[in-house]
């Protein structure tokens, strides 16, 4: 029997520190409200309380792939969307070591009842920023997928499907399409040619997130300065300039400082290494025992804040971090028998990312595929200057759930 192969690219990553209009020029309208409490079941609880085990060891290992003068930004949960639907058509090892990879040992039907009841908290935490998670099956007509597949994707992940020719300009359109509307036009183009012919199944999750910063930067403030990139030289950036209180933790060698959006529900964390240590060691001494600590020591003082505008992409696969968190079965000897009694594997899982951050605050979209293949205030106590090397954290306060993350090394 032709081995299909299941070939998963997590495709467009892209995340955008919000300017001042979004990626199709809309604005919007934010009011003062109160966060919804979050979901407090002993399921989801134990899937966020273990997230970090998939996060922290996913930072790591695609730092370690990187070029160390290599700027870079993942979506741990877009990545854990695309699983969760591998997860579903996965058996034995294959399910067993993909559930592990994030941190889990319970079954898939746990994960996937935690997953919904978080996407639903996510998406309604803060009515001051935007969240959407979007999951789409796109099935070539002729591949016998399992109902039961289809159909469980679609209780626990809202997953909708189409069914079609794919191999076709014609799919290629609406797959860039149905990204391009789920990211508020951030990610316009997910596919640049039609499909190979080969191809069963794609699976692709979209990723939007649009916060304002609680407290804005005044763009009057604004100037060229100095930002040392890894490699010793000097880049121009436009720093931008704030005094303001804001949460922080200052460590032996490390800062970190959280910058909240809209009603606080949703932040940023900048952590930056003290002159003269590495971000990679600082990074790597971080676990999450160490993670926890920082939240729960960190204590609000006034700080004279400097953050360079930006706006940088990244492209990588993470099929070989992942293998080395012990996803390694999924890519060779796969059970997926619950997708089709046809065999497949996993090839490959691909990022592109973009961020962009300017004075106003955030604008953010991942999209994650899988493809199936056959053949003047006073003088504040802290200075938190981000003129060198430093990493970041986009997440959600209450859960812990962590939407993005990266570092940037060169300017």
């Amino acid at each position: 029997m032709k081995k299909n192969k299941l070939y998963t690219m997590g495709m467009l990553m892209m995340a955008t520190l919000f300017s001042t209009a979004s990626c199709t020029s809309n604005e919007e309208t934010h009011t003062n409200s109160k966060p919804v409490i979050d979901p407090v079941e002993p399921i989801t609880d134990y899937v966020l309380t273990n997230y970090d085990n998939f996060v922290k060891p996913l930072y790591n290992e695609i730092s370690e792939k990187s070029r160390k003068d290599e700027n870079f930004m993942v979506s741990p949960l877009s990545i854990a969307e695309v699983l969760t639907m591998i997860s579903n058509g996965a058996k034995g090892e294959t399910l067993k070591q993909t559930l592990a990879v994030m941190g889990l040992d319970t079954n898939v039907e746990r994960l996937n009842e935690a997953f919904s009841t978080t996407n639903k908290y996510l998406t309604k935490a803060d009515p001051e920023t935007s969240l959407a998670i979007a999951n789409s099956l796109w099935i070539d007509k002729t591949f016998n997928i399992k109902d039961e597949y289809v159909s469980t994707n679609k209780k626990w992940l809202n997953a909708e499907s189409r069914t079609q020719e794919l191999p076709t300009e014609k799919t290629m359109n609406d797959i860039n399409s149905w990204c391009d509307d789920n990211t508020n036009g951030c990610i316009k183009k997910l596919l640049p040619q039609p499909l190979d012919p080969s191809t069963k199944l794609v699976l692709i999750n979209a990723l939007y997130f649009k916060g304002i910063w609680e407290n804005k930067f005044n763009k009057s403030n604004t100037k060229e300065d100095n930002f040392t990139n890894i490699d010793g030289s000097v880049a121009k950036v436009n720093m931008m300039h704030l005094t303001d209180s804001f949460n922080v933790w200052i460590g032996k060698n490390m800062d970190m400082i959280e910058l909240p959006y809209g009603n606080e529900t949703f932040c940023m964390e900048v952590y930056l290494p003290h002159r003269g240590e590495k971000l990679e060691n600082c990074m790597k001494s971080l676990g999450q025992n160490t993670f926890f600590e920082i939240r729960d020591k960190k204590s609000k003082q006034k700080v004279q804040l400097g953050l360079p505008r930006m706006e940088l992409k990244y492209d990588t696969s993470i099929k070989e971090p992942l293998m080395n968190m012990g996803m390694t079965n999924a890519f060779g000897q796969a059970d997926l028998s619950g997708i089709s009694d046809g065999e497949i594997n996993i090839s490959d899982i691909k990022h592109i990312t973009y961020i962009k951050v300017d004075e106003d605050g955030t604008e953010a979209a991942a999209v994650t595929s899988a493809f199936v293949i056959g053949s003047a205030a006073p003088e504040p106590h802290v200075k938190f200057f981000v003129d060198r090397p430093f990493a970041y954290i986009i997440r959600e306060k209450s859960t812990g759930m962590i939407l993005f993350m990266g570092r940037v090394v060169k300017m």
